[in-house]
């Protein structure tokens, strides 16, 4: 069945792993932990798989919604105070979840004014 539905795809080389922060051990760890969010202003994952070459992420597709987007806006232009405020509520319920289900520690995350 077709659905046009758009999807995202992480892929981590695996001559990366090791060279940088992502290791086998943090990639199982990240699925893990995706397999487990069910949040609104989170991507829902769907699959992971591999390749001979390659590690693969398969989640949703937000088109200009990702937090990387929206910072990337912030160096072309200010963002009015009420869209601010709207992601910092999203971001502040995002942190709430993940801490209520043991993913983070509240207590380990600093807030620079």
């Amino acid at each position: 069945k077709e659905t046009r539905q758009e999807y995202a795809m992480k892929v981590i080389p695996k001559h990366c792993l090791n060279c940088s922060e992502m290791t086998p051990e943090t990639f199982i760890n990240s699925k893990n932990i995706l397999m487990t969010i069910k949040h609104p202003f989170v991507s829902t994952f769907y699959h992971a798989f591999q390749t001979d070459a390659s590690l693969i992420l398969v989640s949703s597709y937000n088109k200009g919604r990702s937090l990387s987007h929206i910072l990337h806006a912030l160096k072309k232009q200010k963002l009015d105070i009420d869209i601010v405020l709207f992601y910092t509520v999203e971001l502040i319920s995002i942190v709430t979840y993940l801490h209520k289900h043991g993913i983070i520690e509240i207590s380990n995350l600093v807030i620079l004014f």
